[in-house]
């Protein structure tokens, strides 16, 4: 639940330095990062394996529509806004 309440705060400033972002790969690791969420807790949050997450993270693996879309439904951040690289390929 400490996801829920922190994620709001951080939709509102990505929302407003929408130009700004990075890609899901810096995004999530930041929103990570500020908000002190391990690895393990949003994986665990999102059903996906740790290790596969770090993987990604670290970009030696695609971030799977899958797990895009768990890992938006966990932190309650819209896919284009946490997938940005994502959103331009599908459109």
């Amino acid at each position: 639940m400490k996801l829920l309440t922190i994620t709001f705060k951080f939709y509102n400033k990505v929302s407003q330095k929408s130009n700004v972002i990075k890609g899901g790969k810096t995004l999530l690791k930041d929103y990570l990062k500020e908000n002190n969420i391990s690895i393990l807790a949003l994986s665990r949050e999102a059903k996906i394996a740790p290790s596969d997450l770090s993987q990604a993270l670290n970009g030696k693996r695609p971030f799977f529509p899958a797990w895009r879309h768990r890992l938006s439904i966990s932190l309650n951040i819209p896919e284009k806004v946490l997938f940005p690289e994502y959103a331009e390929k599908e459109d």
